[in-house]
């Protein structure tokens, strides 16, 4: 836990009840983003792993999406502690035909499932489809990732394809689910304000 009265406040970009979404600062880089994207055993449902990434490489990859305007690349980091336990984009966007893509990576394992995804996710995709003016944002996630499929498709996402046996993992080939979701959807499910 980090002692309130010496830490300095973060800079929020958005802001939820448990957590802050703000640029991913080279602290956060060289700290817990190293290590969560080269750890092995929690690299199950991505391919983050696959290769090694040193601080220089992320340093250059965070850059990249910062300096080039088609990525929206934020730490979240829990309110309570000022923890950085994760990451969140919606990259890939095409500013023409107003899409984007989304990922996600809640890398401090101990914070899985306790509902900071949901909300970091709800932050993002809202400010999306009112700020930046999207009308699309889809993702890819692994089939068998039943936690992460669930939480998309009750933000809304929709099923828009199967990619079969499209990776290989421990030598077991699996399939990967498109999902989509269109701002209509979400202004019309109440969840933008």
């Amino acid at each position: 836990m980090v002692n309130e009265s010496s830490r300095e406040a973060p800079i929020a970009f958005l802001e939820g009840k448990g957590i802050i979404l703000r640029p991913v600062e080279p602290a956060d880089i060289s700290g817990s983003y190293a290590r969560w994207i080269n750890e092995q055993a929690s690299d199950r449902f991505t391919e983050h792993a696959r290769f090694p990434w040193s601080v220089a490489d992320l340093m250059r990859y965070t850059e990249a999406q910062r300096s080039g305007r088609n990525a929206l690349h934020l730490a979240i980091v829990e309110r309570a502690t000022g923890e950085h336990i994760g990451n969140i984009a919606i990259q890939g966007i095409d500013w023409i035909a107003r899409r984007g893509e989304f990922a996600i990576l809640i890398g401090n394992a101990r914070r899985q499932g306790q509902g900071f995804g949901r909300e970091a996710a709800t932050l993002i995709i809202d400010h999306a489809f009112s700020r930046l003016s999207l009308n699309r944002i889809s993702l890819g996630v692994r089939a068998d990732h039943a936690a992460a499929v669930h939480l998309y498709r009750s933000l809304g996402f929709r099923d828009e394809g199967r990619l079969r046996e499209h990776g290989i993992d421990d030598g077991k080939p699996y399939d990967v689910l498109v999902m989509g979701l269109l701002r209509g959807e979400w202004l019309v499910a109440g969840r933008a304000d």
